[in-house]
């Protein structure tokens, strides 16, 4: 499996070679403009050679399945869906039926995380991206200091 290496604001990615746990500093200021995905072909002072991928992401996403209702308007229209992935700035969505949505909707979502608690989640989204019954969408306030914070950071 391919390590996936995240850039942090200035630009800079820190590579941890899998064999001996060596870590390199490069500036990819020059690469990461690219639009397919960077592949990288490292090799370790170690003499091991390992292949990363180098995520243009400020903040990992996090693959899940959880069932979810959107409600839109004034009227709350409500509309059955399943998260299919979660990051500290926003979500990716799949529709059961199809929609009216625009981007720039704003949405408020429910869900249930998989924590020990089943605790229920309730935050309002921004439609950012509409592909068929998929939406991909921002978190109104990145700000997350409920469960949804430290589901984030600790699983």
């Amino acid at each position: 499996m391919r390590e996936r290496i995240f850039i942090n604001s200035e630009n800079i990615a820190t590579f941890i070679c899998p064999t001996c746990n060596k870590t390199r500093n490069a500036d990819v200021s020059k690469i990461i403009g690219a639009k397919t995905a960077i592949n990288i072909k490292c090799k370790c002072k170690c003499g091991q050679h390992f292949e990363t991928t180098l995520e243009r992401r400020r903040f990992y996403r996090k693959g899940i399945q959880f069932k979810g209702t959107c409600y839109l308007g004034k009227d709350n229209l409500k509309l059955s869906v399943i998260i299919t992935d979660i990051s500290r700035s926003g979500m990716k969505i799949q529709l059961n039926a199809p929609h009216d949505f625009n981007p720039g909707d704003e949405l408020l979502i429910e869900f249930q995380i998989d924590d020990s608690e089943k605790s229920l989640i309730s935050k309002k989204i921004i439609i950012r991206t509409i592909s068929g019954k998929k939406l991909g969408a921002e978190f109104k306030s990145p700000e997350h200091y409920d469960k949804l914070g430290s589901y984030l950071m600790f699983h």
